[in-house]
Order: C-alpha cells, then structure tokens, then sequence
C-alpha cells in the first residue's frame, strides 16, 4: 500500500496518524551537534523511516473527475465481465477459420456490425459465410476469428480472403480483461489518469478517497516581506512559502500559508503552534547558526524531538527533521535561501 508519507526522489507530504513506533533518536541535549548532521543517504532514510510508519488520517468522498492525484481509500471492483461480449480488435470481417482452408478463400458478406450494434442487427454466421466488422463490435455467433480488412478484396455481397487465420485470432474473449467482482483498483493506489479510467469503466461517480494532508508553510525573518508589499532595500519577497506551497499541491497535498514570522521568539512560538494544528509543519529559514535564527530555540521550547539537524549536503546543510511529540506532528526545517528550497527540499 502506497502511504501518504515521503517517497524517495519525490516529495514530503506526511499525512497525521498514529504514534511513530520505529526506532527514534531522541536528543535534547546538543552538546555534540556532529552527532545530528548525517549523509544525505543517511537523513533521508530516517525520514523514510518514521514516514513509513504513517497513517492517513481520514477519508471522504469526491467526484470521479477531482479524484485525479488522491490516494484511493476503497476497493474498485468490475461490475461485470470486461468485455461482456467477444469483441474485435481489428477492423475486418469475422468468419469460421476453417471457412480459410484453401486460399484465396471467397464467402458470402451476411452483414456488417458496427461497435454499439444492437443485438437484433447481429447476424449469425454460418459455414462460406463473413460479416464486415468494425474494431470494438460483437463478433457474431458463429464465428470464430477476424480476417483484418489488409487481407481482403470486397465486391458487394463477396468477399475474397488471401491470409488464414488461427481460432481466435483478432477476438477478444469475453471476460479475458477483468469478471465481474474481480479487483481492478486497491486502497492506496495514486489515482492517475488510468485509475480514473478504470473507475470511470465501472460506473464510480464518486470515489472514495483519503482526506490530502494539510501542510502548513512558515516563513520566517525580518528581511521576508508578502509579494504584495513593496520591499525596501534590504528585504526580499516571500517567495518560498509560494513555492513550497506549489511543490506540496503537485506531491498531493492540501498547502496552508502562514503569515511571515518576524524575528521574535513570541511571535514565532505562537505561528509554530499554529503550524502544529496541520499534519505537518514546514519552516523556512531561522534554521542556520545566526543570532537570529530562532526556529530550534523554539521548537525546543515545545519540547520537539530533532532526529537530525542537518545533512551533509551543499548548499542546506542546515536542515532540520523532528516532531513535536505532543501535537503529534512532525516538521522540517529549511534553509531560507530559495535556490536551495526550490532544487533540494522536495529530495528528501
């Protein structure tokens, strides 16, 4: 089963569950800050590690065409045989293969069946006998196989066959794609455009489907003003928020911005606290080793658990993974440079 958690190479939308029963590192005392500075391999297992352990954290119901991207949350079943009849898989004409002992071969045309072709305008083939026959008809009782058009010559109510052909050959049998009852989709299948085509195929208007987690997003320093304010000289536009946010809808979450945080621990505390109400929490800058880089100082003060405090990688170093154990929640620490949120972030 597919979780709605980290996934190497891809993303890090983390769905709010159950406790984390793994294996934990569980340091407040940061006396050997070596000792949480790991290998890019290394960090990213951890976080895989405590991902796997996830749960989603609800469910709800949607329709066929929004359901594009979720995480199916039921089973899809067929609601009868796939194909419910012997369809063709080429255009031509169906005969008896025996009919094509000898060639060229030369029957009589009863008929022509269209895909759609009620039953009554069906006709039954019998020896010396073909219908013209359109990719996706009913192959009529009777036949048996399905001369493709290449190796045919009509003239009127005759037609001349110059290749033979096996028993079954160009028919799809009925059923030889799915019964009826047998499972087509499984819970915790990402829901791409051939899910919803198959669910489409069985009649699911509506699909039942994992609640996206809510990821919340905070920024944070004085420098960092919203893209609609004019920034002075020394201040920067938040662009991160907005492209993590763009990050975590295409990964399948459901992004909540915060306000900028200032530089003030007061402040900060009371947007991290807000960020726990989400099932994860994303922090841009305030990470890295300034006097102002306040984020760890804070989540301390939560009494976080900080699995690593960076990754040997350059430039984010100072990346930061933990969970503040009694929101139940996990989050990350990010650089605030762009460039490094924009390449790296989503690689772990």
């Amino acid at each position: 089963m597919q979780h709605h958690g980290l996934r190497r190479g891809t993303h890090f939308v983390v769905a709010r569950g159950s406790l984390v029963t793994g294996c934990r590192i569980i340091i407040f005392c940061m006396t050997d800050e070596s000792s949480l500075v790991l290998s890019f391999e290394d960090a990213r297992h951890i976080v895989e590690e405590h991902a796997a352990n996830l749960r989603p954290r609800g469910k709800e119901l949607v329709e066929l065409a929004e359901g594009a991207g979720q995480v199916l949350a039921e089973p899809i079943v067929a609601d009868r045989n796939f194909p419910p009849f012997a369809r063709a898989m080429r255009d031509g004409f169906a005969i008896q293969a025996s009919d094509l002992s000898q060639l060229p071969a030369t029957l009589e045309v009863v008929g022509e069946i269209k895909a759609g072709a009620k039953s009554g305008d069906i006709p039954t083939l019998k020896p010396g006998q073909a219908a013209a026959i359109m990719t996706g008809a009913p192959a009529p009782v009777g036949s048996d196989a399905v001369v493709m058009v290449e190796y045919t010559s009509r003239n009127a109510r005759r037609v001349q066959i110059t290749k033979s052909v096996a028993t079954g050959d160009n028919i799809a049998p009925v059923a030889s794609e799915a019964k009826r009852g047998e499972r087509l989709l499984s819970p915790g299948a990402r829901l791409d455009f051939a899910a919803i085509a198959v669910a489409a195929s069985v009649g699911k208007s509506r699909l039942l489907v994992y609640s996206k987690p809510k990821v919340a997003i905070l920024s944070t320093g004085d420098e960092i003003v919203d893209i609609d304010v004019p920034p002075s000289a020394t201040q920067i536009r938040n662009s991160n928020s907005y492209s993590l946010a763009a990050q975590v809808e295409a990964a399948g979450g459901e992004p909540v911005l915060l306000p900028i945080a200032p530089d003030e621990p007061a402040r900060l505390r009371e947007l991290i606290a807000d960020g726990l109400e989400s099932d994860l929490l994303l922090l841009a800058g305030g990470v890295s080793m300034g006097k102002y880089d306040l984020v760890e100082q804070v989540l301390a003060e939560f009494k976080a658990e900080f699995f690593f405090t960076g990754a040997k990688i350059q430039p984010g170093k100072p990346v930061v993974f933990g969970r503040v154990p009694s929101a139940d929640v996990y989050f990350f620490g990010l650089p605030g440079r762009y460039l490094f949120n924009l390449t790296r972030s989503f690689d772990l």
